[in-house]
């Protein structure tokens, strides 16, 4: 599925524009006309936030839609201004009073608390105003919300039982977090509306070929089939960098491109990995090792860990969608992410 590629940095907006996830597409309109909440899932740059976008888009005749970026939020304070940030003029105005109320005065483009406010009550609020028509929000990067998570959970329940008008969207590349909220357990569960899980895989090595060479051809590049195969031998077949490869690949020669776009594939990637590490030697030993496959024993052997570390810390790597377990012999599985622990 999808039109012309054209490679952009910017997340793609139109269910036409999205490269090959007809099934994924399919599912999640099901979902969506059945008014089910809905997680999409999968690793980092696989696409999610395009997927996200394009179904906002294609809803927003019949709901009013509200894309919220939760990527970097510190604390419930921020995201609740987050929240308000995004939440288009006509339909902040509509309920001023209301937010007045609530102790919010809106000024312009901000929010000012006049008194001492509960943040997620406040986020409830605005949501169940939201809901006085269908409303569809996606709340992207949702495993960044790690603050207050049962809190967040609760209220996500009050609205559920209180009202079928509005249709959350979750995205997430850490499923512990979104494990979570799909598996919650306790008083408040999201009992009979769990959100439906969709999760992108990375694509077959035919259908990054086909990627790369319509976008290629599209921007008239000179190019052969030799130099997409050796693209998809180094970058791998995750959609977001192949992109950083296609887009420079529109301007330069197929050796700048690749190199520029691994080395700024990389940087990405070693930002994500230094905060998994945080300064742990024996982290850090572990996925070099991991880079190149190793089996459980080795990897305990070489970090002189306990077993309950180490096994808790490949866990949270498998549920991150960063290595893989094949027979007890752990691997990286992204190429990118292979070359910045190397």
């Amino acid at each position: 599925m999808g039109g012309k590629v054209i490679f952009t940095e910017k997340p793609r907006d139109s269910i036409e524009n999205i490269f090959d996830r007809t099934n994924e597409i399919n599912t999640i309109k099901k979902v969506m006309d059945t008014g089910d909440w809905l997680a999409i899932l999968g690793p980092r740059m696989i696409g999610k936030t395009s997927l996200a976008k394009a179904i906002l888009n294609e809803y927003k005749k019949d709901y009013n839609t509200l894309y919220i970026d939760l990527t970097g939020i510190k604390n419930s304070g921020d995201a609740v201004n987050r929240i308000f940030n995004n939440v288009p003029k006509n339909l902040i105005d509509k309920f001023k009073d209301n937010f007045e109320i609530l102790g919010i005065n809106i000024m312009g483009n901000s929010i000012k608390f006049n008194r001492k406010v509960n943040n997620t009550g406040i986020m409830e609020s605005l949501f169940k105003l939201l809901s006085k028509k269908k409303t569809m929000i996606v709340l992207d990067e949702f495993q960044e919300l790690s603050f207050g998570i049962n809190h967040f959970i609760n209220m996500l329940h009050n609205i559920m039982m209180e009202n079928h008008n509005i249709i959350f969207i979750f995205t997430g590349s850490s499923i512990g977090l979104m494990k979570t909220l799909l598996e919650q357990e306790g008083k408040n569960p999201l009992a009979g509306r769990n959100p439906v899980r969709v999760v992108l895989e990375p694509w077959d090595r035919q259908t990054a070929f086909d990627y790369l060479k319509s976008g290629l051809t599209n921007c008239n590049a000179n190019i052969s089939e030799i130099e997409i195969n050796e693209a998809i031998n180094e970058i791998g077949t995750i959609a977001g960098w192949l992109n950083f490869y296609g887009k420079r690949r529109c301007i330069y020669d197929h050796n700048s491109a690749l190199n520029e776009s691994i080395e700024e594939a990389v940087k990405v990637a070693k930002y994500e990995l230094a905060n998994i590490i945080n300064k742990s030697r024996w982290k850090r030993k572990a996925l070099k090792m991991m880079a190149f496959g190793s089996s459980y024993s080795e990897i305990l052997k070489e970090t002189k860990v306990s077993t309950s570390t180490l096994s808790n810390f490949l866990h949270k790597m498998e549920k991150l969608y960063l290595i893989k377990n094949d027979n007890r012999t752990y691997y990286i599985t992204d190429n990118i992410y292979r070359k910045a622990i190397k």
